[in-house]
């Protein structure tokens, strides 16, 4: 989290969103900043109680993906029903139409983590605005990922709280990995897509929309 803050924050090394300030955090890193505090403040009351409070201590995988799942269904919803944004998202400014969240997941990964930075931003929004076909892929995506994740943070709540043996509930939930799990989700989405949409349909890139914009080296500063 530090290495990417310092990357959005480094004067000269333009990774914001687009018109954004220099100094500004994405709404990536706004939603990394908030998940650190609440698990936290979770993890210092579960361990700061005697005993330790293993099932409270057992809960950041859970929470992690419950703030993740709930903005993803949220904002599905308010671009579904054409609302517009109350607050910045990234490049989405206030007042736009609502994307996905999806989109500003993959806007601020690929764009900061991955070095694309705001030509990549750029081409992603105009890709998006252009067709119509990527908005309804980003669509499923979204929920794809927002009811996945809810599900799976539901089942590991229940874990926490229903199984006995504290031991078990510990081990159970550690397996449990935000980081893996995403990982899998994109091999299954991947393969979900692929049965449900054509390829080359979906996977279409018109010059016109990208631009200039040329893949980076992943992590190139």
């Amino acid at each position: 989290m530090g290495f990417r803050t310092w990357r959005l924050l480094r004067p000269g090394f333009q990774q914001t969103p687009t018109g954004g300030r220099w100094y500004g955090l994405d709404y990536f890193s706004w939603n990394m900043i908030v998940g650190f505090i609440i698990v936290t403040a979770v993890l210092s009351v579960a361990t700061g109680e005697e005993p330790v409070n293993i099932r409270q201590a057992s809960m950041p995988q859970a929470i992690i993906l419950y703030l993740a799942s709930s903005q993803l269904i949220v904002t599905g919803l308010m671009a579904a029903l054409g609302l517009k944004t109350p607050v910045r998202f990234s490049s989405t400014t206030r007042g736009s139409l609502m994307k996905p969240g999806i989109f500003v997941l993959i806007e601020d990964i690929v764009g900061v983590d991955g070095g694309g930075g705001p030509e990549f931003r750029d081409a992603l929004m105009a890709r998006y605005e252009t067709s119509k076909v990527f908005r309804r892929l980003i669509a499923q995506m979204n929920w794809f990922w927002g009811i996945g994740s809810m599900i799976v943070a539901g089942g590991t709540t229940a874990i926490v709280y229903i199984v006995e043996d504290l031991n078990v509930v510990f081990a159970l939930v550690r397996l449990v990995s935000p980081v893996d799990m995403g990982r899998n989700w994109c091999h299954l989405h991947s393969f979900v897509d692929q049965k449900n949409a054509e390829v080359g349909d979906s996977m279409e890139i018109s010059s016109s929309t990208v631009g200039s914009y040329q893949p980076k080296m992943f992590g190139s500063v």
